[in-house]
C-alpha cells in the first residue's frame, strides 16, 4: 500500500497506541498472575470489581500469562506476537500439543500480514471439534475449580438482588453453601471468595 505524508504519520501514531495498549494488556496480565500466585484472597473478583468484568476474564489473564512464561521456558524466548495471540493460545492448551502451538505461533510471527482471525481457524482446526455449546461456559481448559466460583459468585449476585423474593434467595444461598462443599475437594472456601 502506497500511503502518503499524512496517513504514514497516522500509522505511526497508531503504531505507538496498539504497542501501548498491548503493553497495557500484559501489565494486567501479569497483575493477575501476580495475585493467583501469591494467593491474594479473591483476587480475581478485585480486578473483576475494578475492570468491570466477570471474574473468569481476570482468570484468563493470568493463564494467558502463565502460558506466555511456559513459551519463554520452552521456545528460549517470547514469541512476537500480541496480548490476543497468546490469549486465545492459552484457551486450547488442553486441546493441542503445546509444541503444535508454539509452532503455528513461530509461523504467524514470521508473516505479519496474518490476522488473529486466522490463528482462530487455525487453532479451531487443530483443536478438532468441540463438544455441543450449552451457553459458552465454562470455556474448554477452565479450571473446574475457578468455573464452580464463578457460578458462586452470579449466585451472590442473584442473592442481592433487590427484586429477588426472600424465599428464592434462601434458596440460593442454600445452593452457595452445597457448593462449598463441592470446592472443599478443591481445598478451596468459595464463600471466603465470593
Amino acid at each position: 500500500m502506497n500511503l502518503n505524508r499524512i496517513q504514514m504519520q497516522y500509522r505511526r501514531e497508531g503504531k505507538v497506541l496498539l504497542s501501548s495498549l498491548n503493553r497495557a494488556r500484559w501489565s494486567l496480565a501479569y497483575h493477575a498472575l501476580k495475585g493467583k500466585q501469591n494467593k491474594v484472597e479473591s483476587w480475581a473478583e478485585i480486578l473483576a470489581d475494578l475492570a468491570r468484568i466477570e471474574e473468569r476474564t481476570a482468570r484468563e489473564w493470568a493463564q494467558a500469562a502463565e502460558f506466555r512464561e511456559e513459551v519463554r521456558r520452552v521456545h528460549g524466548k517470547y514469541i512476537d506476537l500480541s496480548y490476543s495471540f497468546y490469549a486465545r493460545a492459552s484457551r486450547k492448551i488442553d486441546m493441542i500439543e503445546f509444541d503444535t502451538i508454539i509452532g503455528l505461533m513461530v509461523y504467524f510471527e514470521s508473516n505479519p500480514d496474518s490476522k488473529i482471525s486466522t490463528f482462530d481457524v487455525k487453532l479451531s482446526e487443530l483443536a478438532g471439534p468441540e463438544l455441543p455449546d450449552f451457553g459458552g461456559y465454562p470455556p474448554s481448559g477452565y479450571p473446574p475449580a475457578d468455573a464452580i466460583k464463578d457460578e458462586c459468585a452470579r449466585l451472590k449476585e442473584l442473592v442481592e438482588r433487590p427484586d429477588m423474593p426472600a424465599p428464592v434467595a434462601t434458596f440460593l444461598t442454600a445452593a452457595r453453601t452445597a457448593i462449598d462443599s463441592a470446592l472443599a475437594w478443591f481445598g478451596e472456601q468459595v464463600n471466603e471468595h465470593a
